[in-house]
């Protein structure tokens, strides 16, 4: 049995395997510290067992039993990765947190799900868990769509780090972006908008803006800025502003 604390080659195998499912950021330094505590509570709510960061018999049968797919499809002719956009996008929408919060549980970092209450962390481990909940996403979308573009890919990722793999694998969103509905899918993006039958500010400006990534590659909040005039183009301006004055001069 292994817990925080724990030490030695066993534990170098288990964080070894969470890297495998994804926590690519988890050290397999045979520590058993904070991030591989918060790592295996992920893992055992994902498997439906208790979550209590502890690796013991059920654990280890659990995870040997039912392994996620560790990666998109070999053949996938779409983005598996986010992009830098699209991480930036989903850290703003978090925002950072070092102390864990009630959220239907308790978070903490970018909105990390399976810390304690009272629990504190690093930027650096912010970071890392992070890392390992993007890669997790980013495989659960990968593996759920069939097409798609860099940015929409950046929007449903987005989408489904803040609503579930299992909202989003249910999801009309998914339905319709698969079939090449764009602009349904783009619209459906938009019911996602209520927590707990109550609907949300911070969650319709939320869903506009993953909209708008997906529709368009960017939220639509920026207006490109004119392009200054070319020498040549301000040569004939001039020229043309001189010969005006002429002609209101010899009138």
């Amino acid at each position: 049995m292994m817990r925080r604390g724990s030490t030695g080659p066993d534990v170098v195998a288990w964080q070894a395997f969470l890297r495998s499912e994804g926590y690519t950021t988890i050290a397999a330094d045979g520590v058993f510290g904070v991030a591989t505590e918060i790592a295996t509570r992920e893992l055992q709510r994902a498997r439906g067992l208790t979550p209590d960061g502890i690796v013991g018999p059920a654990t280890l049968a659990a995870a040997r039993g039912a392994a996620a797919p560790s990666s998109a499809p070999s053949s996938a002719r779409y983005p598996v990765r986010l992009s830098a956009a699209g991480r930036a996008l989903i850290k703003s929408f978090e925002g950072l947190r070092l102390t864990a919060y009630p959220d239907d549980g308790w978070s903490i970092g970018y909105g990390h799900h399976g810390a304690t209450e009272g629990q504190t962390i690093t930027q650096a481990e912010a970071d890392r868990l992070f890392d390992a909940d993007v890669a997790r996403f980013e495989r659960a979308v990968a593996t759920a769509i069939t097409r798609g573009t860099q940015w929409e890919f950046d929007a449903l990722v987005s989408l489904a780090y803040n609503i579930g793999t299992d909202g989003f694998t249910r999801s009309t969103v998914l339905r319709r972006h698969n079939a090449g509905d764009t602009t349904g899918a783009a619209d459906a993006i938009l019911m996602w908008n209520q927590d707990n039958g109550r609907v949300l500010p911070v969650l319709e400006r939320r869903r506009e803006k993953e909209r708008q990534i997906y529709l368009h590659g960017h939220d639509g909040s920026a207006t490109p800025a004119p392009a200054a005039p070319s020498s040549r183009a301000m040569t004939a301006l001039l020229v043309l502003a001189g010969a005006g004055l002429l002609w209101l001069r010899w009138r």
